[in-house]
């Protein structure tokens, strides 16, 4: 839900602290990373930490609608409540059951247990977001407007990989000049 109707990058997503919205507006100003921890046998291990975002472009703040803000409120009264049962505390919205933070690997297998349960094909992440960025052109937000909620830097990003146009709207566009200068 996230996903689709924030356009949000997964590694956003996972970064997210219940201190990041505020009203209706979710602040996306940071993202999960990989950090190499050596330990002291010579282990290497990568651990999940939230990094400042590459480019000032994708740090953002976007409007949250009803659907969003509804689901957010149900996440965090079970998240809360699962806090209390486990004992653990933690700012982050999207947490293990014991409060440290998701690896991006887990969601993705995770997704990709759901999608074989409902017998649809695995699809990336990164579809969501391009769900979004598809679903606000048809529906009239200008793509300089998608653009920014994106968090690109230049709107040939966002037309070239991000608005997918469907054969109905081709019809739709042709039918438009059907009986002009005829």
């Amino acid at each position: 839900i996230m996903a689709v109707h924030t356009g949000c990058r997964i590694s956003e997503l996972l970064a997210l602290t219940y201190n990041d919205i505020s009203g209706n507006m979710l602040s996306v100003n940071k993202q999960l990373s990989k950090e190499l921890v050596i330990e002291p046998l010579g282990v290497k291990t990568r651990d999940a930490v939230t990094d400042r975002q590459k480019t000032t472009t994708s740090q953002r703040t976007l409007p949250l609608n009803s659907v969003v803000l509804r689901e957010l409120e149900d996440h965090r009264l079970w998240h809360l409540n699962e806090m209390m049962k486990r004992g653990y505390r933690t700012e982050y919205i999207f947490t293990t059951s014991n409060g440290t933070l998701y690896g991006r690997r887990n969601v993705l297998r995770a997704l990709e247990r759901v999608y074989k349960r409902v017998g649809v094909p695995c699809k990336a992440f990164h579809v969501y977001r391009h769900t979004f960025g598809t679903n606000l052109c048809k529906n009239g937000v200008p793509i300089q407007t998608a653009s920014k909620l994106l968090g690109h830097k230049d709107i040939n990003m966002t037309a070239k990989y991000y608005v997918n146009v469907g054969m109905d709207e081709k019809v739709k566009a042709v039918e438009t000049i059907a009986f002009q200068g005829l």
